[in-house]
C-alpha cells in the first residue's frame, strides 16, 4: 500500500489541525479539568489551614496534601467518565506528561518519608523536618512546569503563563519556608492564577471558535 507523502504546507495544517482539535478536547475536558484540579487544590489548602489555626503548624499537615491526587482523580473520573472524543498524537503525549507529573508528586514524599523513617538523616545529616518542609514547594514546581508545557504543546498562552507565574511563586515562597507564612500565600494564589483561570479562558476560547 503506497503512503501519500505530505507537502510542507499540508503538514503544517495538520499540525496545526491537531492543536485545534486537542484544544477543543481541553475545552471539553482538559480545561475544565483544570478547573476540577485547581478547586481540589484550593479547597485540600483551605483545610490544611483550619486544621493550622485549630492544632497549630506542624509539617504532618503538609500529609493532606496527599488527598488532592484522590479527590481530583475520582473528581474527575465522576465528571467525565469515558466520553468520546477525538484523540490526536497531542493527545497522548500531553496524557503522558501527566501521567509522569502525578507519579513525581506522589513518589517524592513517598520517597522521603521512606528516608526519614529509615533514619538515613541520622547519618548524612539530613534534616527530616526541614525535608517536608520543601515537599509542598517541590511539588508546585513539578506540576507548575507540567501546566507550562501543556501550554506549549497546544500553544495556549494563558496556559504557558500560569505554569510560568507557579514556577516563580514556588522559588518566591521557598525564600520564606521557616514561617509557613509562603505556605498559605503559595497555596492560596497558585490554584487560581495558574490552573482555574487557564481552565476558564481555555473553555471561553474554544467557545468562541465553536461559535465564529
Amino acid at each position: 500500500m503506497e503512503t501519500k507523502k505530505l507537502t510542507s504546507q499540508e503538514s503544517l495544517d495538520l499540525i496545526v489541525q491537531m492543536m485545534q482539535n486537542s484544544k477543543s478536547n481541553l475545552d471539553n475536558r482538559g480545561g475544565n479539568v483544570f478547573i476540577i484540579w485547581g478547586v481540589t487544590t484550593l479547597l485540600v489548602t483551605i483545610l490544611v489551614l483550619i486544621a493550622q489555626l485549630i492544632w497549630g503548624v506542624r509539617p504532618m499537615f503538609n500529609w493532606l496534601y496527599m488527598l488532592i491526587p484522590i479527590v481530583g482523580s475520582v473528581w474527575h473520573r465522576i465528571v467525565f467518565g469515558d466520553r468520546p472524543r477525538v484523540y490526536t498524537q497531542m493527545d497522548k503525549i500531553i496524557k503522558q506528561i501527566w501521567q509522569i507529573i502525578m507519579g513525581v508528586s506522589v513518589g517524592i514524599p513517598l520517597l522521603l518519608f521512606l528516608i526519614v523513617i529509615s533514619k538515613l538523616e541520622t547519618h548524612s545529616g539530613i534534616d527530616g523536618r526541614r525535608i517536608f518542609l520543601i515537599v509542598p514547594f517541590v511539588e508546585v514546581m513539578v506540576v507548575s512546569v507540567g501546566l507550562a508545557i501543556t501550554g506549549a504543546v497546544i500553544d495556549f498562552k494563558p496556559c504557558k503563563i500560569g505554569g510560568l507565574v507557579g514556577v516563580v511563586l514556588s522559588l518566591i515562597a521557598l525564600l520564606d519556608i521557616e514561617s509557613f507564612n509562603s505556605i498559605h500565600f503559595l497555596f492560596v494564589l497558585w490554584p487560581i492564577v495558574s490552573m482555574i483561570i487557564p481552565g476558564i479562558k481555555l473553555n471561553l476560547y474554544t467557545k468562541s471558535q465553536r461559535d465564529a
